[in-house]
Formats: structure tokens, sequence, C-alpha cells
């Protein structure tokens, strides 16, 4: 099982050409791995208040994260444009709720 995970991780590699993350034993990446296709109309490095986010996501959010985390800070922007984006990041950067918010905030918005 393991080596069919690792020809995954390989594979998976090889098709968005990203850089591979930190593994055991190997060195901490401080920043995510990013990549987006086309350009954004939106920069990174922003908070949670200033993605107008549906009032009562934007509650809970902040109940939960006081600040986007890096990983949060460049996804966010360009996938609320419904923009693909991969990212590679370690574990517990925040990458689970940068694919939750731009979905949760789609439902949100849909029934308006």
């Amino acid at each position: 099982a393991g080596n069919e995970i690792s020809r995954g991780a390989a594979a998976a590699q090889a098709a968005f050409a990203l850089p591979s993350c930190s593994s055991p034993g190997s060195p901490q990446r401080s920043s995510p791995v990013l990549r987006t296709m086309g350009k954004s109309k939106k920069s990174g490095g922003q908070g949670f208040q200033q993605l107008n986010l549906d009032a009562s996501l934007l509650k809970g959010v902040l109940a939960m994260y006081g600040q986007p985390t890096p990983v949060q800070r460049a996804v966010l922007p360009p996938a609320l444009e419904g923009r693909d984006v991969a990212c590679m990041a370690r574990t517990g950067a925040g990458k689970t709720a940068a694919f939750l918010i731009p979905l949760l905030q789609k439902v949100a918005t849909s029934f308006d």
C-alpha cells in the first residue's frame, strides 16, 4: 500500500508540475505550493472580511479562525472566483477550509 501511495503522490506532482511538499525527515515548507489557471482579479493576503462572504458564513468562519492561514490567503480569492486551484501544503495548513469555504459560499448565495 505504501508504494501505491508514493506512486499516486508522484503522479499528482507530475500532473500539476508542482514541487513536493515536506515529507517525514525533510525540511518543512513554510508556504504552500499553489497553482491556479489564468489571472486572478483579487490578490492574496486578505482577511476573511475582505472576501465578500455571506454574512452567516463569515460569522462561522470567524468563530473558527481569527485570520486566514497562508494556504487560505492564497487559495480563497481565486477559488471564490470559480477558478481551478491546485495546492499542496503540510497537514494542518488549512487546505480543507480553503476547499469548503468557497463551496459553502456558493451554496449560501444560490438561495438568494
